[in-house]
């Protein structure tokens, strides 16, 4: 296996590659895919990426796109000298699951925010693809619990 890991730019090039990928995430872990479609707003993340606000790591194999972990870096409203990195989404296509690629993507992720000057990572888990186990062997414990509703 030929796995790299880097951490890219948004581009329009980008924007092609990752949609499949995206369509792929959503339909396998959206609670109301009737109620809300999937709609990706490319210009906020342009946005954020040229506020240094994004952090966009992509898994290659061969070249080919095969995952990502993307975060949001931000400081809170509460502690607002300290910077956080919010994990927006992770994926790793099926195929690539079994091995050691989803921890080799989380490793990437923890040093990426550890150069940007990360004080802090929160992961958001779907019980539908549960990384619960994964990362608390990283050292990751759980904070929160959210809950949501349909109107």
């Amino acid at each position: 296996m030929s796995l790299v890991i880097t951490r890219e730019r948004f581009c329009a090039k980008l924007c092609e590659e990752i949609t499949p990928l995206l369509k792929a995430q959503w339909e396998e872990i959206a609670n109301y895919r009737e109620a809300i479609p999937l709609d990706v707003d490319f210009d906020a993340y342009r946005r954020f990426d040229e506020q240094g606000k994004l952090l966009m790591l992509m898994a290659r194999e061969r070249g080919l796109l095969i995952g990502y972990a993307i975060f949001f870096l931000l400081n809170t409203v509460h502690y607002k000298g300290s910077l956080f990195a919010l994990n927006d989404v992770i994926y790793l296509r099926p195929e690539h699951r079994k091995g050691s690629a989803g921890l080799r993507l989380i490793r990437e992720a923890e040093l990426s925010c550890m150069e940007a000057g990360v004080v802090k990572i929160s992961w958001h888990v779907k019980p539908t693809n549960d990384m619960q186990k994964l990362l608390e062997l990283r050292g990751y414990k759980v904070e929160e619990i959210n809950l949501g509703k349909l109107l």
